[in-house]
């Protein structure tokens, strides 16, 4: 139930979003956030941690070819997630 609220939070706020959007999920605990690759994913998630004080795994973690992604983890607390996606989405 969590991990579908936290999606649901999710698809809620990439609303506002337009140049980001999630690749579907298939039964597991986290979510492929396409974004702009303006930046290498790695150089992404260090600076949303830095600055938003959010972890986020770049997706060459899980051998995509592309910076266009980032990994979300959709365990987190409601509450926390839903906090994390509004310190971490207006910095992508």
């Amino acid at each position: 139930a969590r991990i579908q609220a936290n999606l649901t939070a999710l698809d809620a706020a990439l609303e506002a979003f337009p140049h980001l959007s999630r690749l579907a999920v298939e039964g597991g605990w986290s979510v492929l956030l396409r974004r702009p690759a303006l930046d290498p994913d790695g150089e992404c998630a260090l600076r949303l941690l830095r600055e938003g004080r959010v972890l986020v795994q770049p997706g060459h973690y899980f051998d995509l070819g592309s910076d266009a992604f980032l990994v979300l983890s959709l365990l987190g607390p409601e509450a926390a997630f839903r906090e994390g996606l509004a310190r971490t989405l207006p910095r992508m």
